[in-house]
């Protein structure tokens, strides 16, 4: 389901890492966005348009923290292929989380073509503490 993965260890404590995912993720990858674009060539184009509704779920134990990233077309002129697993859609990303130690997290990044860079660096930067920015969802 997943084409890549990464995993590395950042030097936050997970009780920190979980609390951080549970307040940006859902404030910022919970997003309906409507795009457009023009495919055709030379005399004939077609505008294509498309609402694709996001979805953000963290789930975390003591010792684990899961949150996913999913996606579904809600509405425009775009077709999607395939049937969706569930109701929130294809799964884009999931990030797993780990203690380590008490200073530690160890964090594995699933994702799926297409994930963007600003996406997968937002996630990053939750779990490091770095910056509690959102990521640009248009992208």
């Amino acid at each position: 389901m997943f084409l890549s993965n990464e995993s590395y260890v950042v030097k936050r404590p997970f009780q920190q890492v979980v609390d951080s995912y549970r307040q940006r993720a859902p404030a910022c990858l919970n997003q309906t966005i409507e795009s457009s674009r023009w495919q055709g060539n030379g005399t004939t184009r077609v505008k294509y348009t498309e609402i694709r509704a996001w979805t953000a779920h963290v789930n975390a134990t003591n010792k684990h923290m899961e949150c996913t990233l999913q996606s579904r077309v809600t509405g425009g002129n775009t077709i999607e292929l395939g049937d969706y697993p569930n109701k929130d859609g294809h799964y884009y990303m999931l990030v797993d989380a780990y203690a380590v130690d008490q200073n530690s997290t160890r964090i594995v990044l699933s994702k799926a073509m297409g994930t963007s860079d600003a996406l997968v660096q937002a996630t990053r930067n939750w779990a490091t503490g770095e910056s509690m920015g959102c990521p640009d969802m248009t992208q």
